[in-house]
């Protein structure tokens, strides 16, 4: 998936003219070659969510990261369509994708939750020793 899914693989696919957030752009604001690049990875993520739902049988799957801040719905509704058409759950319940709140910062608001839960959480030792 990181061979053709990075941000370096998706400016390649553009030729490598433009990074990859101006492609993201482009693609938003309906550039027909960006868009279709930008199609094509989500074809292939959702290759691979179609595997996880089918391995693990969710009933949602939460999409994040930076990308998603410009093309999020993009790669939401192909993933959708795919896993609503081609998973084996799909006939025994519904599997909801959906883009999370936080995408964008999740990886910060994930770091600061670290710092607040080593400082805050009680330590083994003093539960043990209550």
């Amino acid at each position: 998936m990181e061979a053709v899914c990075c941000p370096s693989a998706i400016e390649a696919a553009m030729g490598g003219r433009r990074d990859h957030a101006a492609i993201c752009a482009a693609a938003a604001s309906g550039e027909p070659a960006a868009l279709r690049v930008i199609e094509q990875v989500a074809e292939r993520l959702a290759d691979a969510a179609v595997s996880v739902v089918n391995l693990l049988d969710i009933d949602l799957l939460v999409l994040g990261g930076p990308a998603l801040r410009e093309v999020g719905e993009i790669y939401r509704e192909v993933i959708a369509r795919a896993v609503s058409s081609r998973s084996l759950a799909r006939r025994l319940h519904p599997v909801r994708v959906e883009t999370s709140p936080i995408a964008a910062d999740a990886a910060a608001i994930g770091a600061a939750s670290l710092v607040f839960h080593a400082t805050y959480a009680p330590r083994l030792g003093t539960l043990l020793s209550g």
